[in-house]
């Protein structure tokens, strides 16, 4: 059994909006049951758009940066030290409104179907790079490249993403 895990050893994951995350904690690489935990680097401007979990709950611990957080009707300054609570079934947001990168760690309980393992996470981008090579988008758009969930086998479709984003 592995007990331990560094940040430099996990992939990570081009989101939107100038995000990147890593999933550190898992049942497949570590056992963890129950919830999934990770670290997140937002970029300055960069923005987590208004969103729900409708199963899942989400904190998160903010070390770095500044930043707004909204859950609900609810804002709160992000800075180093603050917690965010989102429950499930509410709609929350977190916008990078500093100079310098907003950086967290997240925990998921229950964790997202898509928060499974690190190798399939990895699994699906290569996945979506085949897809995107069939579908010809021009390379010149895919910086940030995304494909719709819809596109993919739903065998390894997760429950509550609508969208996978990736770096190619």
């Amino acid at each position: 059994m592995k007990y331990f895990i560094s940040v430099d050893d996990v992939t990570a994951v081009v989101k939107s909006h100038g995000r990147r995350s890593r999933l550190l904690l898992t049942e497949e690489e570590l056992g963890a049951r129950g919830y999934a935990l990770g670290e997140h680097t937002m970029a300055p401007g960069g923005r987590a758009p208004a969103h729900i979990h409708e199963v899942e709950q989400e904190a998160m611990y903010f070390f770095a940066g500044t930043g707004e957080g909204r859950v609900g009707e609810e804002r709160c300054a992000l800075r180093p030290g603050v917690l965010m609570f989102a429950p499930a079934g509410v709609e929350h947001e977190i916008i990078n409104t500093g100079n310098e990168p907003l950086r967290f760690v997240w925990v998921y309980c229950p964790p997202l179907p898509s928060h499974a393992s690190q190798k399939l996470i990895m699994r699906r981008i290569k996945i979506n790079k085949i897809i995107i090579k069939k579908k010809t988008i021009p390379w010149h758009l895919v910086g940030f490249a995304y494909i719709h969930i819809s596109h993919i086998s739903p065998l390894i479709r997760p429950m509550t993403r609508p969208v996978i984003y990736y770096d190619v």
